[in-house]
């Protein structure tokens, strides 16, 4: 009889282990179709102030208020937000 407990409690613990410890395969399945964007043309337009200076696509507009600007992109529904901050020392780490 107790060889018949050991016995059992043998495969109750290797049954155990390999259903409890994680397997090295991590599966990720294949999408169901591909996402197709359309692309924004290369056309740019210049944007200049006398705090910055930089490049944006032509579909997009510009906004600014004070020192922060707001690119927004009406195709993706995207904004692209940041703020301009003076610098006193231009040697300071930011």
């Amino acid at each position: 009889m107790k060889k018949i407990a050991i016995f059992l409690s043998v495969i109750f613990i290797s049954i155990s282990l390999y259903l409890f410890i994680q397997k090295e395969d991590y599966y990720i399945p294949k999408p169901k179709a591909k996402i197709k964007i359309d692309l924004l043309s290369s056309d740019q337009n210049s944007f200049s102030d006398d705090m910055v200076l930089f490049k944006h696509s032509k579909p997009s507009s510009v906004i600014v208020n004070k020192d922060t600007y707001k690119i927004d992109y009406l195709t993706f529904d995207a904004t692209i937000n940041f703020k301009i901050k003076n610098f006193e020392d231009l040697n300071t780490e930011i």
